[in-house]
């Protein structure tokens, strides 16, 4: 599954722009920000590695931006992305599968131009993101992390401990796989 996170967000315009993640795991963190609040802590200008909790909103005054870690467009079915203008545009945004790619949707549509990595593929997209006049946000693709074989295997041993851990069967085939390469 490739994942598409937020690294920037930049608002040009003369509204007020605000977001919304309710992803159950990935909580943005703001690592620097100008012209920003998060709204529910009452925090102006959060810097420093600030969290904001699923659910809270952050809003982004006209020539406001901020920089974050952690800032996860949900998977589809896991959460949401809510980014609404002081004009009353909103846009929901998730992420999901089509044709064996993974792509960002937007108001429950896949946005086809906007490719985040392969369906089954260890990818992670870095997006900038830009607010246009009519107060919706417009995405630049950044950076591309894709994972290694060593890097995957991590992952699937680690979620095979997991599920281990919480009494599930589980199988690490890439073990097994391993195993059955060796022998002479």
């Amino acid at each position: 599954m490739a994942s598409a996170w937020i690294r920037t967000i930049t608002n040009t315009t003369p509204l007020t722009i605000r977001i919304i993640q309710s992803d159950p795991m990935m909580h943005p963190t703001i690592e620097q920000s100008h012209n920003v609040r998060i709204v529910e802590q009452n925090v102006q200008n959060p810097h420093g590695g600030v969290q904001v909790q699923s659910g809270q909103t952050i809003e982004v005054a006209p020539g406001g931006s901020l920089t974050a870690s952690w800032f996860a467009i949900p998977w589809q079915g896991y959460g949401q992305l809510i980014v609404e203008s002081s004009n009353n545009k909103r846009v929901m945004l998730t992420t999901g599968p089509k044709n064996g790619s993974d792509y960002l949707i937007v108001n429950n549509t896949i946005n086809e131009s906007l490719r985040i990595g392969a369906q089954h593929g260890w990818q992670n997209l870095e997006l900038s993101v830009n607010i246009n006049d009519s107060g919706e946000p417009v995405f630049v693709p950044g950076n591309l992390q894709d994972f290694g074989f060593l890097q995957k295997a991590l992952v699937d041993l680690g979620i095979w401990l997991l599920k281990t851990l919480l009494g599930q069967n589980a199988k690490a085939e890439f073990i097994a796989e391993e195993a059955d390469s060796s022998e002479p």
